[in-house]
């Protein structure tokens, strides 16, 4: 029941953020969009080694942001070739 819960929690904020995310991609520059996803894409590198160093646990509420956010991002990075 309990991963239920945690799927909700980051299902539902993660669907409608995929679709705003699709629709911040239509609108972006290509080149100026390239160049924001790289650096992105660089900055996460440090950001997984600190996670993969502690233990972190995260509540529903937690859960529901980070599925808005990586939902926002797949929107964003997930784009069909031009």
């Amino acid at each position: 029941m309990r991963s239920v819960r945690a799927c909700a929690a980051y299902s539902l904020p993660g669907i409608p953020a995929a679709a705003l995310g699709a629709r911040t991609c239509w609108r972006c520059r290509a080149r100026r969009f390239d160049i924001s996803i790289g650096g992105f894409l660089i900055a996460m590198v440090p950001v997984r080694h600190w996670l993969a160093r502690h233990d972190l646990k995260f509540r529903f509420g937690k859960l529901a942001i980070g599925g808005a956010l990586i939902g926002y991002l797949t929107g964003i990075v997930v784009r069909p070739a031009p």
